[in-house]
C-alpha cells in the first residue's frame, strides 16, 4: 500500500474578522487528504496524528469538509454533463425543426398540384421535444420558483368548538318568537278569506 506524504500544517492560516479560520488552498488540500484517509478506513484519531491536527475533532471536521467538497464537485460535474447532453439533444431537435418535411406514402412523395405536400408532424414533434428539453434544463438550473401553498390544520378541540357555536346559533334562532322550523311554509298573504 502506497503511503501518502503528510500534508504540511498551515501555520499562517487566514482568519475571518470573527477570528475563525477561512478556507485556503492549503486547508482545502488538507481537508481532501483527511477525507481520502477517512475513506481508506483510518480513524479520526489516526488522521489527526498523520496530519498533525490538535485532536480527533479537527480531523473529523476536515474530513467532513473534504467529503462535502467532493460531493459538491461531483454534483456540479454531473450537472454539467447533463446540460451538455441536453444541448446536443436540443441541436438535433432544432435540425429537425428547420428541415423540410414532405408527406410520403408507399407510392412515393405526395404532391399538391405541382408542389410536394408539406408534413408538419415532424416540426410539431420537434417543438414538443425542445420544450421538454428546456423544461429539463430549467429544472437542473433551479429556475422554477418554488410554489407556495397554504395548509390549514384544525385540532379536534377547534372543530368541537365550531360545532358547539353553530348549535348555539341554531338554538337561538329557534327560540325567537315567530321562528319557523324547516319545512313550514309561510302563510299566504292577500289570499281570499284572510
Amino acid at each position: 500500500m502506497a503511503r501518502s506524504l503528510p500534508v504540511p500544517v498551515p501555520t499562517d492560516r487566514p482568519r475571518s474578522s470573527q477570528g475563525r479560520f477561512t478556507a485556503s488552498t492549503d486547508t482545502a488540500e488538507r481537508d481532501a487528504e483527511a477525507a481520502r484517509l477517512r475513506t481508506r478506513g483510518m480513524t479520526y484519531a489516526q488522521i489527526a496524528d498523520h496530519l498533525s491536527f490538535a485532536d480527533h475533532s479537527g480531523a473529523r471536521d476536515a474530513a467532513k469538509r473534504g467529503l462535502a467538497a467532493v460531493r459538491s464537485e461531483g454534483v456540479e460535474e454531473a450537472k454539467d454533463i447533463a446540460l451538455t447532453r441536453l444541448d446536443m439533444e436540443y441541436q438535433v431537435a432544432l435540425h429537425v425543426l428547420e428541415a423540410n418535411h414532405y408527406v410520403v406514402t408507399e407510392k412515393g412523395l405526395v404532391f399538391f398540384g405541382t408542389q410536394p405536400l408539406v408534413d408538419h408532424a415532424p416540426v410539431l414533434a420537434a417543438i414538443q421535444t425542445m420544450l421538454r428539453i428546456e423544461d429539463q434544463r430549467a429544472k437542473l438550473l433551479g429556475l422554477y420558483a418554488p410554489t407556495k401553498s397554504q395548509v390549514s390544520v384544525f385540532t379536534q378541540d377547534q372543530i368541537d368548538a365550531e360545532i358547539a357555536q353553530l348549535e348555539r346559533e341554531i338554538a337561538e334562532r329557534e327560540a325567537r318568537p315567530g321562528a319557523r322550523h324547516a319545512g313550514e311554509s309561510a302563510p299566504a298573504t292577500g289570499a281570499a278569506g284572510t
